[in-house]
């Protein structure tokens, strides 16, 4: 922007002066030497050059311009995506364990007590659906607005495609657990009169779910964690990508 006001400021003063020696020469040799309607062309002329020499620096300096839009484009993009929504995934990882590892555990103690299926626990299947899509939608949010990088000049560095890679993985686990965990209540609400082999089978499946969304938590936890820790600058997310375009000849 300086830049740019230097070269207007020099265009009008350039203008400036020359109206001022046009003038002068007016005043100084009189108006028989000089019509005014004369001046009045050259002034016209002049200005109207100053304007073409305006329009031509601009369009020379267009590129620049767009190739900066399309940088602070991106810049913003990884500044909302990663550093402001990515710590919200990881709260709502945590919400999503807690809820899963909770209804495992009390399935896990119906199950080795023979006791009746709690109704209640289709209600928390419902809550868990509920946490998962909204998981869903964080994670696909800044999926999508990572993925929209490459419709500037710019496209996603190896580093942003890992994490985009690690978010579809992380979700299509969460969906994975979940559908487990779906079956796995159905087969508890059965199991009152059910050999204890048949129990047994179905808690090793319930802990294994239990452990797995635990562990997938912490693991979420890490990355982000070292996402964060390693506060990358912008150009560690994105890399130009120059595109054919025709050149303005000099």
């Amino acid at each position: 922007m300086k830049r740019w006001n230097k070269i207007l400021l020099c265009t009008v003063t350039s203008l400036l002066i020359v109206a001022i020696m046009t003038f002068f020469k007016v005043f100084t040799y009189g108006m028989n030497t000089m019509e005014f309607g004369t001046i009045a062309d050259w002034i016209s002329a002049l200005s109207t050059l100053g304007t073409f020499a305006v329009a031509y620096v601009a369009l020379r300096n267009a590129p620049d311009w767009i190739a900066q839009k399309h940088y602070d484009i991106a810049h913003t993009i990884i500044e909302d995506s990663v550093f402001k929504d990515l710590r919200k995934v990881r709260s709502s990882s945590l919400y999503l364990k807690t809820k899963i590892a909770m209804l495992c555990s009390n399935l896990v103690r119906v199950a080795e007590r023979r006791n009746q299926y709690n109704n209640s626990f289709d209600t928390i299947i419902d809550e868990i659906d509920i946490t998962l899509a909204q998981y869903h939608d964080l994670s696909y949010s800044i999926i999508n607005q990572l993925k929209a990088i490459s419709r500037t000049n710019y496209t996603e560095s190896q580093y942003t495609l890992d994490i985009i890679n690690f978010l579809k993985d992380a979700a299509e686990k969460y969906n994975n657990s979940n559908v487990q965990l779906i079956l796995a209540s159905g087969e508890v609400s059965m199991l009152q009169k059910a050999d204890a082999s048949v129990i047994d089978a179905t808690i090793k499946e319930i802990v294994v779910i239990r452990n797995d969304v635990i562990n997938l938590n912490i693991e979420i936890s890490n990355f982000i964690n070292r996402i964060y820790s390693d506060n990358l600058p912008i150009d560690n997310f994105i890399y130009y990508k120059p595109k054919l375009k025709h050149r303005i000849d000099k």
